[in-house]
């Protein structure tokens, strides 16, 4: 069976991202002061705030693709994920959120009988992965002074590549799809202000996102670091 399987070499990136993302936060949590003396207290950016997370992501492609002819499915909907975000808060309820997040890929290896809608008979692979921006209204609520839920709607703009790959009378036959578009997402999560003086914030939240025109379903569990500048 030929299989299209280069998670191990994304995981590989993604652990390097992941590496740099951390030694950003650090250096940053380094250079506080730094910070504040660039950009004063009580100025405009005050209420700005960036943050990185990472965790996992469940993509439903590989449903997608069984067209109700293939058997022995091996498919894998689970994979590493990264975000970087920045918003603005208008006060302590209301905020806006801008993000760009990778939601990795997912595979799926089959053989099909050839009676379905979508593959021939004999081998069959496909590799899905998606990326994206997105825009949200933050909207939170303060349990304590340190402990903040929030829940978030907002628009994402989407980016997914499919790469498929038949094997018919023993010839391999590969093709690919590269689609672009936009649908809502939403999600919701805690933050716990570990202070320093009020400048960083522990974040968990899960997300859910339609990502590609056939319906792609994306859902994601994150944890990660928010810094707010003075």
């Amino acid at each position: 069976m030929i299989r299209l399987d280069t998670s191990t070499f994304r995981r590989q990136n993604h652990l390097m991202i992941i590496l740099i993302l951390i030694f950003v936060l650090v250096t940053v949590v380094e250079s506080t002061d730094a910070f504040e003396s660039i950009i004063p207290a009580g100025t405009i950016a005050h209420n700005t705030y960036g943050g990185a997370s990472f965790g996992g992501v469940n993509n439903n492609a590989p449903d997608v693709y069984d067209d109700g002819s293939v058997t022995g499915i091996d498919a894998d909907e689970n994979d590493v994920s990264f975000k970087v975000y920045g918003g603005y808060q208008f006060n302590p309820y209301i905020s806006v959120e801008a993000t760009y997040q990778d939601f990795g890929e997912s595979t799926f290896n089959a053989t099909s009988n050839g009676k379905g809608d979508s593959w021939a008979a004999g081998s069959v692979s496909a590799r899905q992965e998606a990326e994206g921006y997105g825009v949200s209204t933050v909207g939170r609520y303060p349990v304590t002074p340190r402990l903040t839920l929030f829940g978030k709607l907002g628009w994402f703009w989407w980016k997914s590549k499919e790469e498929y790959m038949e094997n018919i009378n023993g010839t391999p036959y590969p093709s690919s799809v590269e689609e672009s578009g936009n649908d809502y997402t939403y999600g919701a999560g805690i933050e716990y202000d570990v202070g320093n003086p009020d400048r960083f914030v522990y974040r968990v939240e899960v997300e859910h996102h339609e990502v590609g025109k056939s319906g792609f379903d994306v859902n994601s569990a994150s944890m990660g670091i928010v810094y707010k500048f003075p």
